[in-house]
């Protein structure tokens, strides 16, 4: 006669326990109503069996009382017994565990994530699973307002990342207001965005390192800016990237934007090295190009001003250079000056 259980790796009805199969092949032997019990519990229960066996100490016990502890306790208890802290629905929310015992590990993140503000959201809904405690302990690692924010807690980690960087950067400009950016609780993506627009617009730029005189007046807000570009039907106004750009350029202080009503026109003024500073951009309403000589005013004013005025950036200057000596090294005149760090230099740039 064949001994039950005698090679438990060839039970399909262990292999929901996982790593504790052969444990609880032992335990039903010496309790055969043990496994009886098991076969017809639903997920909720055998996730806090698993748990259990995990994470007790009282597992250390002989085969004969775990088994008959197992065999008798409610399997709540027996959760509780692992995660005193953890809400009482996280026995529910096992159903969306999966139909297996997980490792250890899974388990020990779930009673650490139970034990903080976000346990509610992360039992409420959707499959608890690695990539649900992934997003938890993401949020977690976030600015704690974000928890204060409903609409979060149903978006993705890259989303709130978002969310998190803009709280980060207007806090680094003094701009960041909690009673601004809360919002009630039915309030989506869309109310989220104009409050932090709006707080966008209260950051101010660096005093700037030099004074215009009038017609021209320097911009000293990221709001300026975007009030100026409506002005001007200009692109800086928009929500595009490339035009975001120019807000971010203006709390930097990296870039200088000068604006004029008689011509009306809008102007960058971009550093490129300490005391070093090229002309951007100057353009009139709706983005349309100024003349040449409104242009040289604009200039003469900057000099007049004290700024040092170079006419392309580094880089395009470089490839300027670059492009030239290859040209000539093609069109077969001999330069022997440095001639092999040129070709270096070119099989460097055509590998990048």
């Amino acid at each position: 006669m064949s001994v039950p259980f005698q090679r438990s790796e060839c039970a399909p009805v262990l292999r929901v326990f996982g790593d504790h199969a052969v444990r609880i092949a032992a335990l039903a032997r010496v309790r055969p109503s043990l496994l009886h019990r098991l076969t017809f519990s639903p997920c909720r229960a055998i996730h806090s069996v698993g748990a259990y066996l995990h994470l007790s100490a009282a597992t250390d016990l002989p085969d004969t009382a775990v088994a008959e502890l197992l065999d008798e306790r409610d399997p709540r208890s027996l959760l509780q017994a692992v995660f005193p802290n953890a809400p009482p629905h996280l026995y529910r929310a096992l159903d969306r565990a999966g139909d297996h015992v997980r490792e250890r590990h899974f388990y020990e993140r779930l009673g650490v994530l139970c034990d903080t503000p976000l346990s509610g959201v992360l039992l409420s809904a959707g499959n608890l699973d690695d990539a649900r405690l992934d997003w938890a302990e993401a949020v977690l690692s976030m600015d704690p307002f974000i928890l204060t924010l409903p609409v979060m807690m149903s978006r993705s980690v890259h989303e709130i990342e978002a969310v998190d960087t803009m709280i980060a950067f207007l806090r680094a400009y003094g701009a960041f207001m909690a009673d601004e950016l809360r919002l009630p609780d039915r309030c989506g993506m869309k109310a989220l965005y104009a409050r932090i627009q709006h707080a966008l617009d209260q950051v101010m730029a660096p005093p700037p390192p030099f004074a215009l005189p009038a017609p021209y007046r320097i911009i000293d807000s990221i709001g300026e800016l975007r009030a100026t570009g409506r002005a001007l039907k200009n692109c800086v106004e928009s929500f595009r990237p490339f035009a975001t750009s120019h807000w971010f350029r203006v709390a930097s202080g990296s870039t200088v934007y000068v604006t004029c009503e008689t011509p009306p026109m809008l102007a960058s003024v971009r550093r490129v090295a300490p005391g070093l500073w090229t002309v951007d951009e100057i353009c009139g309403e709706a983005n349309v190009a100024i003349d040449s000589a409104t242009q040289a005013q604009f200039v003469d004013a900057l000099a007049v001003a004290g700024v040092r005025l170079v006419k392309q950036y580094p880089s395009h200057a470089l490839a300027v250079i670059y492009r030239a000596a290859k040209k000539q090294r093609e069109g077969g005149v001999d330069d022997d000056d440095g001639d092999e760090g040129l070709e270096d230099l070119a099989d460097e740039w055509l590998a990048a």
